[in-house]
C-alpha cells in the first residue's frame, strides 16, 4: 500500500494544504474559496449544504458540466477581486498596527502574515492561469498549424501536376508538425502514387518529378521513399517477367524502372537474377544457331546427336506433406521432395539425366515444358509432361528459364528439321 502525507495549516482566510504531491493553497470565507492545488491547477468552490459547486480555472474542462465558460470567468473575477481586498486591507491594517503600536505587535505581525500569505496565493493562482491561457494558444497554434499542413499536402497529393512552389508550401507548413495519423496517411498516399507510376511498368521524367515532389512535399522519412520506391520496383518488374518472357521493349522499361528508383542491386537478388535468367533466354531464341558442347563422359550419343546444354539439377516428385480430416472428409496436401540429384543434358534429340542410374526422354515424347512454382517452396522448379507417363517430371535448376529456353529452341530445331525431312 502507498504511503500518502496530508497537513492543512490555516492562517486567517488562508488554508495551506501540505501534501506528498507538493504545496497547495486557497483563501476564501466560507461558501466561497479560490485556490490552487499542488498540481498547479487553479479552481473555485463555493455552496452551502447540499448546494454546491466547483470549477477548474483556466482550463475548458469544468467539474460541473453546466458551467459555461463567462460564468466561470465571472466567478475568477468576483473570487480575484476579493482577494485583492483582503490582500490590500491585510497589508494596510498590518502597516498601520506596526506604524502605531510597533513592527513586533501581534495584530501588526499577523496582518502582515496574511497580507504576505495571501499575496503569494493571489500570485500562483495568476501564474497558473496565464500558464494554462499560454498551453491554450499554443496548442490552437499548433491544432492550426496541422490543419494548414494537412490541407496542403491533400492538394499536393491531388495535383497529378505539382509545382515545386506548391511543395515548399507543404514542406515548410509540415516541419516538425505532423502527427503519428498524418504521416501514415501520406505514406498511403505516397505508396498509391508509386503504384499508379508504374501501372505501364515505365517511369516518365515527369512521374519521377512528381513523385520527387511528393516525397519532399509531404515531408517523408527517408527510409520510408526507399521502402515504397523498392516496393514499386518489384510490382513493376514482376509484371514485365510474370509471362516468363523479356523482350527488349520489356528490359528496356526495367531499365527505366531501375534508374527513376534507384533500387540497390543487394535489395532485389532474386528479381534481378531472373531477369538476367529472361535475358539468356532471349539471345538463345535469337541466335542463329546454338553452339555444341562437349558430350558426356560414359553416354554413347546416336549419329547425327549433338549436345548443347548441361546443367545439375535435383529430380523432384511430389509427396504428402499433411493429410488431415476435416468434415468428414480427408485431404491431402503435397510437396515436391527431393528424389535424386544429378547431371541433366540437353541434345538435338532427347534430354537425359546422369543420376544414380539414366533416365531418358525423347524430344518427340515432350507434350509440354514450362517453369512452375514449387507446391509448399518459394522456388521454382522446370515442369516436363511426357507422353505415356502419369505425373510429370520435376527438376530444380540454379537456372530454370536457361535451362526451358534450350528445350524450347531444341525442339523448334527438331520439329523444322523433321519438317524439311517430310
Amino acid at each position: 500500500m502507498g504511503r500518502s502525507l496530508r497537513k492543512s495549516i490555516k492562517i486567517g482566510p488562508t488554508r495551506i494544504n501540505l501534501s506528498s504531491r507538493g504545496i497547495g493553497c486557497s483563501v476564501g470565507v466560507r461558501g466561497l474559496r479560490i485556490g490552487t492545488r499542488a498540481v498547479g491547477r487553479s479552481y473555485v468552490s463555493g455552496g452551502r449544504g447540499m448546494l454546491r459547486y466547483q470549477a477548474a480555472l483556466g482550463s475548458s474542462s469544468s467539474a460541473t458540466p453546466t458551467m459555461s465558460k463567462a460564468t466561470s470567468s465571472a466567478l475568477f473575477t468576483g473570487s480575484f477581486a476579493i482577494l485583492g481586498v483582503l490582500f490590500l486591507s491585510a497589508l494596510v491594517g498590518g502597516l498601520v498596527a506596526a506604524i502605531g503600536r510597533g513592527a513586533r505587535d501581534q495584530i501588526a505581525v499577523l496582518s502582515l502574515t496574511t497580507a504576505v500569505i495571501v499575496g503569494v496565493a493571489v500570485w500562483a493562482i495568476w501564474d497558473s492561469r496565464s500558464k494554462a491561457r499560454a498551453r491554450r494558444e499554443a496548442k490552437a497554434a499548433r491544432q492550426k498549424a496541422l490543419d494548414d499542413y494537412v490541407a496542403a499536402a491533400r492538394a499536393l497529393i491531388a495535383n497529378p501536376k505539382p509545382s515545386e512552389i506548391d511543395a515548399r508550401r507543404a514542406q515548410q507548413l509540415g516541419r516538425g508538425v505532423p502527427a503519428e495519423e498524418s504521416k501514415e496517411e501520406f505514406n498511403t498516399a505516397y505508396r498509391d502514387a508509386v503504384a499508379d507510376a508504374i501501372a505501364d511498368q515505365l517511369i516518365t521524367p515527369g512521374e519521377q518529378s512528381r513523385l520527387s515532389l511528393l516525397a519532399r512535399g509531404l515531408g517523408l522519412a527517408p527510409e520510408t521513399v526507399k521502402q515504397a520506391n523498392r516496393a514499386g520496383f518489384l510490382e513493376g518488374v514482376w509484371a514485365l517477367i510474370k509471362d516468363g518472357n523479356l523482350t527488349e521493349a520489356e528490359d528496356a522499361k526495367f531499365e527505366s524502372l531501375r534508374a527513376a528508383f534507384r533500387v540497390e542491386p543487394a535489395d532485389l537478388q532474386l528479381a534481378l537474377s531472373k531477369v538476367d535468367q529472361l535475358r539468356q533466354a532471349r539471345a538463345i531464341d535469337e541466335a542463329p544457331s546454338l553452339f555444341p558442347i562437349e558430350s558426356p563422359l560414359g553416354i554413347k550419343l546416336k549419329k547425327g546427336e549433338v549436345c548443347y546444354f548441361s546443367t545439375r539439377v535435383t529430380e523432384k516428385k511430389l509427396k504428402v506433406a499433411r493429410a488431415y480430416v476435416e468434415d468428414g472428409e480427408r485431404h491431402t496436401e503435397k510437396e515436391l521432395g527431393a528424389h535424386r540429384e544429378g547431371e541433366l543434358f540437353v541434345t538435338n534429340e532427347r534430354l537425359f539425366l546422369l543420376a544414380d542410374g539414366t533416365t531418358s526422354i525423347k524430344l518427340d515424347a515432350l507434350l509440354r515444358v514450362a517453369v512452375e512454382p514449387m507446391p509448399g517452396a518459394e522456388a521454382e522448379a522446370v515442369a516436363l509432361t511426357v507422353d505415356g507417363r502419369k505425373t510429370p517430371y520435376y527438376f530444380d535448376a540454379p537456372e530454370p528459364f536457361v535451362l526451358v529456353a534450350h528445350l524450347f529452341r531444341v525442339l523448334r530445331d527438331h520439329r523444322a528439321k523433321e519438317g524439311e525431312g517430310a
